[in-house]
């Protein structure tokens, strides 16, 4: 059984008062003290990798764990801002580990929870997609996803 906590990046910059190119987008204040209490959290849950976007905001999102960790942060399209469900979840079943963290994007967290929930996965509560929320999920040997239970961002 391999758990997967599948982030939502913390809070950014707002996209209009960005002016250089979107990928380059800063945490705010706020954003990185949620990424220092996102690894707070997830160090004690036992993540040991950490995966994320190719984006600022993903990295620095993930950049405190993995620090905490001793362990860099690895980066993937399959999280990148556009990628597809399909994408992602192949990521998921082929990546190894037993506790791992991925942050993406909203767009390819809704598209990844839809394709659960639409595969009979069982979301507590249903879709939800805050700045640096997660979800977590058990995924079985044969890469099935039964169940994802959604905790809030914490406090920054």
């Amino acid at each position: 059984m391999k758990r997967i906590y599948f982030v939502r990046h913390a809070m950014a910059l707002d996209r209009a008062l960005w002016r250089h190119a979107d990928e380059l987008r800063p945490l705010t204040e706020v954003g990185y003290r949620q990424a220092d209490e996102l690894a707070r959290v997830l160090r004690r849950a036992g993540v040991d990798r950490v995966v994320s976007s190719r984006a600022f905001r993903c990295v620095d999102t993930m950049w405190p764990l993995a620090d905490a960790l001793s362990a860099r942060v690895e980066r993937h399209d399959a999280l990148f801002e556009g990628a597809t469900a399909t994408q992602a979840l192949r990521l998921m079943r082929r990546i190894r580990g037993r506790r791992i963290a991925l942050c993406t994007h909203g767009d390819v967290m809704q598209d990844v929870l839809e394709a659960l929930r639409d595969s009979g996965t069982d979301l507590d509560g249903g879709i939800r997609l805050g700045k640096g929320a997660y979800w977590v999920f058990d995924m079985d040997e044969r890469g099935e996803i039964k169940t994802g239970r959604y905790c809030a961002a914490p406090r920054g």
